[in-house]
């Protein structure tokens, strides 16, 4: 489910992503030769106007073929996107991430209009309600993936097996708890968002985080933030560029490593 979830998330941002380009090349006059949902082979498919929508079999995404992208396609043809201005061309090309931006507003607004799961340590406005214990993130080659736990599940209680026990009311008491057991066997009782509730057996090991022991888990107080429509509009937009910021950092940083990485092979090789 989570699977499907993904693919038509993604289909859906890449769509939007190609609308973009598609609507600001029509407003400029450019000649768009087809709108596609999907990859080719085609399904289905109909022409309007001078340009072809379809839909596609291999459906992982979608495209815009726009007159004059491709050297040489051009000419002298004043509909080329090849024979506009740089600054029209920049527009048709910053639209796809235009878009994208709008539709992530969109979309996490609606979520807080309806109740979304946010960290009581939000920034924004709003009061987060029935905040619990949640696992955020689960450290690989961990106890904790060892044993399958999820994120995105609440912790219900901790225990030892045999006196020791907790329902934490916050990340902090389990992860208060889990420090003062780090030598011993502990039974995590989870739930899931669907409602189904799992049992784990983990111990903490040492090399997870400097200075202690540990299960692998990420703690955090999440719970619902529900908002009128002129606050749920501010936050997700506040939400919705704190995640832009934070994709371009990673690509930044990642971009920065390969450059390095190059760097130093070339300097061994040479």
């Amino acid at each position: 489910m989570n699977l499907v979830i993904f693919i038509l998330a993604l289909v859906a941002l890449i769509v939007v992503h190609e609308l973009g380009h598609f609507t600001v090349a029509k407003l400029f006059g450019i000649k768009v030769e087809e709108f596609g949902i999907g990859f080719p082979p085609r399904l289905i498919y109909k022409k309007v106007g001078e340009t072809v929508y379809s839909v596609n079999l291999l459906f992982f995404g979608g495209f815009v073929r726009i007159f004059g992208e491709d050297k040489g396609q051009a000419g002298s043809d004043p509909r080329s996107f090849a024979n506009k201005s740089r600054w029209v061309q920049a527009a048709v090309v910053a639209a796809g991430i235009l878009c994208n931006l709008v539709f992530a507003w969109i979309i996490l607004s609606a979520g807080y209009m309806v109740g979304l799961p946010t960290s009581v340590d939000h920034i924004g406005v709003g009061q987060v309600q029935d905040a619990k214990a949640m696992i955020v993130g689960v450290l690989p080659g961990s106890p904790a993936e060892k044993a399958k736990i999820e994120p995105g599940d609440t912790i219900l209680s901790i225990s030892t097996g045999e006196n020791a026990t907790l329902a934490p009311q916050t990340a902090q008491a389990a992860q208060d708890f889990i420090k003062a057991h780090q030598d011993e066997s502990l039974v995590i009782k989870t739930q899931a968002q669907s409602g189904a509730q799992s049992a784990y057996v983990v111990k903490a090991e040492a090399g997870l985080v400097d200075g202690k022991k540990a299960v692998g888990i990420d703690l955090d107080d999440v719970g619902i933030l529900k908002l009128p429509p002129h606050l749920a509009l501010y936050d997700g937009a506040l939400l919705a560029w704190s995640m832009t910021a934070s994709t371009a950092q990673s690509l930044a940083r990642g971009a920065a490593a390969a450059e390095g990485a190059v760097r130093r092979a070339a300097a061994a090789g040479g």
